[in-house]
């Protein structure tokens, strides 16, 4: 092979030429040299360079059980600094590929595909019009003064900082994951159900090119207690529509069902390389019910972690309220926190003066609990 290269340029502004003749060996190290180079720059700016990447990351493509497998835990610890490229293994079964596939090809053949909203007044985003289920939904917060649970965008405006990590589950379809997304250091969302992670995922994707849409990640698995970890049945009337959920009761009654795998939250967050004590994080907590198991599992977690996360935590008394010895562990997390708000974060509980579950029981009764069953996590005691 024969290599020309301009050497230097004469004092008429000409330049002088000069072939080498190059072995064959030699340019074969210098071409597999530069692919590798090039392999390793697209791999860690997110773009998939071989099949090893997720296939839900290929637009459209439908995916079988093998295409979604974690890759191996060597790769895995290197990357912990790109998190775009550390995918967990949501574990579907047949019936939860199927509805993720069906999905996929309901997202490419819509029209219209998107639209542009002004989501709850912070910026424009691109998101589809499959709403799954939720029609006008968007509509509900293409506003400032959105219609859709408007204390939801009012705590994540207070607690988020340029400089907080947000991990929030259940996503659903992406609205709160798309909002703090614009403002927060870095955003995680986990959605389990196929349908709506479909949805989420095509929505994120839609802004990657906004100057907050390369710090928004999506996974597609399920949070569960350190007893529950493995394969669990997700239930659901509708998949997609936003109150599918692991737990033993669901809303609205069942009509499909799926197999999902579920890890606990500290094994995610080691995955993502995020450290309670290095910033400032905040977990939304949207499962359906499922929290009455979930937060119990967090205090050994938690105990003694120099700096605790922000936990936003919806219960949901209208599906099933947690037990008496839920709540008796559950009250063992909130004494971990300066403050316990309910109210839309509008109303301090007494948590120093509630020394006992029938304490607690009273005071659940005096803001009309089944009503008002929010509450914000605040600080260590």
């Amino acid at each position: 092979m024969k290599l020309t290269t301009n050497l230097w340029k004469g004092s008429s502004g000409g330049t002088n030429q000069k072939t080498f003749h190059l072995p064959s060996l030699f340019v074969g190290i210098i071409i597999g040299s530069v692919a590798s180079s090039l392999q390793f720059n697209l791999h860690i700016c997110g773009v998939a360079v071989n099949e090893n990447r997720p296939a839900e990351d290929r637009e459209g493509t439908a995916i079988s059980p093998s295409s979604v497998a974690q890759t191996d835990d060597s790769l895995r610890k290197k990357e912990l600094s790109h998190p775009s490229n550390v995918n967990i293994d949501p574990g579907w079964d047949e019936a939860g590929l199927n509805i993720y596939n069906g999905k996929l090809k309901e997202l490419s053949s819509v029209e219209p595909k998107t639209r542009v909203i002004n989501l709850a007044g912070e910026g424009n985003v691109t998101v589809s019009t499959i709403v799954n289920h939720n029609a006008g939904f968007w509509d509900r917060v293409d506003r400032p003064n959105p219609a859709w649970e408007p204390a939801t965008f009012r705590i994540f405006k207070k607690y988020v900082s340029p400089e907080t990590v947000v991990v929030d589950f259940g996503t659903w379809i992406g609205p709160t994951l798309l909002y703090h997304g614009q403002f927060s250091k870095r955003s995680y969302g986990i959605e389990a159900d196929p349908s709506a992670y479909a949805v989420a995922k095509f929505n994120v994707d839609q802004n990657r090119h906004q100057n907050w849409g390369g710090n928004v990640f999506l996974e597609s698995a399920c949070v569960s207690a350190p007893d529950d970890v493995g394969t669990m049945t997700m239930k659901s009337r509708n998949p997609g529509e936003s109150m599918s959920s692991i737990g033993e009761k669901t809303a609205r009654g069942v009509q499909n069902s799926w197999e999902v795998k579920c890890y606990t939250l500290p094994s995610i967050l080691e995955r993502w390389g995020v450290v309670l004590s290095e910033q400032p994080v905040m977990f939304k907590i949207d499962v359906e019910s499922y929290e009455c198991r979930l937060i119990p599992s967090f205090f050994e977690w938690l105990k003694d972690e120099p700096l605790l996360p922000t936990i936003f935590v919806s219960f949901h008394p209208q599906i099933v309220d947690c037990s008496d010895s839920e709540w008796t562990e559950i009250l063992k997390v909130f004494k971990l926190y300066r403050e316990v708000n309910a109210g839309s974060d509008t109303r301090k509980m007494p948590i120093e003066s509630l020394s006992t579950l029938e304490d607690f029981r009273k005071w659940q009764s005096s803001i009309e609990w089944t009503r008002d069953s929010e509450l914000v996590l605040v600080g260590k005691r």
